[in-house]
């Protein structure tokens, strides 16, 4: 029972997913459910699954809204005309849950409403100890510091090392409304309803197979021009810019700032990755992403530069192969230490830090 015991004291930087039980129960009900043996849950079978249960988990269960959220597919075979044939919902051009889908929108549950998970688990069926099917990762904080401690290895062998050990990664991705509006990428994809701005995917890192949730953080315009122009300017103090929750911001696993094919977009892209590492505890990964196909090379190559200056990972491309853009932001993510961005104000703060703490450990080695 450790793991629902520890729900109520959780940190924010630490997250809960499903276990391998827990995902091992859930694949078997999805096996049982799909009636038709066509690879995807319909409106009957879901309806089915759920039938032990007052309702749904929650209103993203709804075809309309789970599929712009999670990975769909429409029913082909033979299989599929018999169950369009039983089922007229069946032929609707939007797609059904497929496996890797329902798995997805389980661990939203569970890493947003984890007592949901529980209690669906028991409507389902479960009879073992519901303990393991959940698990609480690490502190996302001391895993880093850890890794930092550990700082012997070649810049290469950084590069590929794994640093957290949670499957389930939060990624929050800061796009302007016009950029939404004008971009269809992997990473501006969002929901029916502007709350539910959020798509989740299963992704697989180096043999491992991850949970990369995708929290569209819409900037508006005006917002954007302001951190622009802040040049500075103190945003936990609501100043220029945007503000974010602290808890919140220490959920994230990696943010992610999207830019177009404009000079100016990419300057506003890059004062809002500031604006955020003030916010920050200095351990948050970010990466530009370029949303456009159309992005002039100088742009890009200006991107590029911004990136190495300030010691973050390359910047994506996402109208790309999405399973490699996909990937890319997994490996970031899980390795913290490549993209944490080194600006001015950061690189000075550790300076005093260290200061002090020489300072500190002088004043006790005279005491002794």
């Amino acid at each position: 029972a450790g793991a629902i015991h520890s729900i109520g004291s959780m940190h924010p930087d630490q997250v809960t997913e499903l276990s391998e039980r827990g995902r091992a129960f859930l694949r078997e009900v999805f096996h049982n459910f799909d009636k038709h043996k066509d690879g995807v849950l319909s409106d009957a079978e879901l309806e089915e699954l759920f039938s032990t249960a007052p309702e749904t988990p929650g209103i993203e269960w709804q075809r309309e809204i789970y599929a712009r959220m999670v990975e769909t597919s429409v029913p082909s075979s033979s299989a599929s005309s018999a169950a369009a044939a039983a089922d007229p919902q069946q032929a609707l051009t939007q797609g059904c849950l497929t496996l890797g889908g329902f798995l997805s929108m389980w661990e939203l549950t569970t890493m947003t409403s984890p007592k949901v998970t529980l209690t669906y688990m028991l409507y389902l069926g479960f009879k073992e100890d519901l303990s393991t099917t959940i698990q609480v990762s690490r502190r996302r904080k001391n895993e880093i510091k850890r890794g930092m401690r550990s700082n012997v290895l070649s810049q290469k062998a950084k590069a590929d090392h794994s640093m957290l050990t949670r499957r389930t990664l939060n990624c929050f991705v800061f796009a302007t409304r016009r950029q939404v509006q004008d971009s269809d990428t992997v990473l501006t994809k969002s929901t029916i309803t502007a709350d539910q701005q959020i798509t989740v995917h299963g992704v697989e890192v180096h043999g491992v197979e991850k949970t990369l949730v995708l929290r569209q953080i819409v900037v508006d315009d005006k917002e954007a021009s302001q951190a622009n122009s802040s040049n500075g300017g103190d945003s936990q103090q609501g100043k220029g810019g945007i503000v974010l929750d602290p808890k919140l911001l220490q959920s994230c696993d990696l943010a992610v700032f999207a830019f177009g094919r404009e000079r100016r977009e990419l300057e506003e892209a890059v004062e809002l990755t500031k604006q955020v590492e003030r916010q920050g505890s200095g351990l948050l990964p970010c990466v530009l992403a370029c949303i456009s196909d159309t992005t002039d090379e100088g742009v890009m190559g200006s991107a590029n530069a911004v990136a190495q200056q300030l010691e973050m990972a390359k910047p994506i491309e996402s109208c790309g192969d999405h399973v490699k853009v996909l990937q890319r932001l997994c490996e970031i993510a899980l390795n913290p230490l490549v993209s944490i961005p080194q600006t001015e104000e950061r690189l000075a703060k550790e300076a005093r830090d260290l200061m002090a703490r020489r300072l500190t450990t002088g004043l006790v080695v005279s005491a002794g």
